[in-house]
């Protein structure tokens, strides 16, 4: 009932924000993601956002870990529960990300209560 996020620098565009790590084609190896993972991976759709001059589409996946306690990426975060989740300012995209994660049951959303069949 966790998920990973990793902390954006303290300059440029969405300067101190966490967000769900993510990568760019064509530099998809730059998080170290193993393509085991990734091939595990649930697609949970696309999330689109527009800032500044650019228009974006991203692929959302949710990877299972198991029991490890820290994902096997190449860069540093944490892990937040789902209060937590709820009260971080996250940007446009990763409040959408969010927004399904909560939506889909991924995780329990805070104040909701759990239904019978809810993960």
């Amino acid at each position: 009932d966790r998920v990973y996020l990793r902390k954006r620098p303290e300059k440029g565009l969405w300067a101190g924000f966490e967000e769900f790590p993510w990568e760019a084609p064509p530099a998809e190896a730059s998080l170290g993601i193993p393509g085991t993972l990734i091939e595990r991976g649930a697609d949970m759709g696309t999330v689109r956002c527009s800032f500044t001059r650019w228009r974006v589409r991203l692929r959302t996946l949710l990877v299972p870990l198991g029991e490890r306690e820290d994902p096997p990426l190449s860069c540093e975060g944490r892990w937040v529960g789902s209060d937590e989740l709820l009260a971080l300012p996250l940007s446009s995209a990763g409040g959408r990300a969010r927004k399904k994660l909560f939506g889909l049951s991924v995780i329990p959303c805070p104040g909701r209560p759990v239904r019978a069949g809810d993960g």
